[in-house]
C-alpha cells in the first residue's frame, strides 16, 4: 500500500474483491509533501478509504487534506459501493516503472452520479491535460473534487478535463447529472 504502483494493484484487485469489501490503505507519512499525499489517498477511492501512517504525517496541510478526502468519500461512497467502473488509460505493462495514466470510473447504477479516479504516472510524453472522454459522463458536472492546490477540474461538451501538474498526479472527481 505504501508503492507508487498502488492504483494499478487496487483496479487489478477490484476485477476479483468488490469495491465495498476491498480496503485500501492510503499511508501517509511525514516525509511524503502534499502532491505525494494526495497522489495516495486517491487511491483510496479505488475501493474503501483507510488511513495509516505517521501520526506526525497528519498535520498541517496533509491534515486539512485528509479531512476534505473523508467528505468527499462520504459524498463517493454510494457510488464506489453500488456502481460499475470502466477502466481507461494509457499506462504501460511494467508496474515497476509505471508511466502514462489511469482514470477508473464508476457509474452509480440511476446513472445520476459518477467517481472518476484518475492516476498520472511518469508522464513520460509531457501532456499538460487529460480529456476523459466518457459517454456516460455525458450531461454531468463536477461538482466536488479532490487535487492539489490551482488544479482545476471540469467538464466541457468534449470530456472531463484533468490539468496534470507533474508526475504521480492524483485526482478524484465527484460528477453529477445536470437537470
Amino acid at each position: 500500500h505504501e508503492c507508487l504502483e498502488i492504483p494499478i494493484i487496487a483496479v487489478q484487485v477490484a476485477r476479483l474483491v468488490p469495491a465495498a469489501k476491498s480496503q485500501i490503505w492510503a499511508a501517509l507519512h511525514t516525509a511524503d509533501d502534499l502532491h505525494r499525499a494526495i497522489y495516495t489517498t486517491a487511491s483510496g477511492f479505488l475501493g474503501r478509504l483507510c488511513f495509516s501512517g505517521d501520526p506526525e504525517a497528519f498535520a498541517g496541510e496533509k491534515h486539512d487534506m485528509a479531512k476534505r478526502a473523508v467528505a468527499l468519500y462520504a459524498k463517493c461512497a454510494p457510488t464506489i459501493r453500488d456502481g460499475a467502473s470502466r477502466l481507461l488509460g494509457s499506462h504501460t505493462d511494467t508496474w515497476s516503472d509505471p508511466q502514462g495514466w489511469q482514470a477508473s470510473v464508476r457509474v452509480h447504477p440511476s446513472g445520476k452520479e459518477a467517481v472518476v479516479v484518475f492516476h498520472l504516472f511518469h508522464n513520460a510524453d509531457g501532456e499538460t491535460e487529460a480529456v476523459l472522454r466518457v459517454p456516460a459522463l455525458a450531461g454531468m458536472r463536477v461538482e466536488q473534487f479532490l487535487a492539489e492546490d490551482g488544479v482545476r477540474v471540469r467538464t466541457e461538451e468534449d470530456g472531463l478535463h484533468i490539468p496534470l501538474t507533474g508526475d504521480f498526479q492524483g485526482v478524484v472527481a465527484y460528477l453529477a447529472r445536470v437537470g
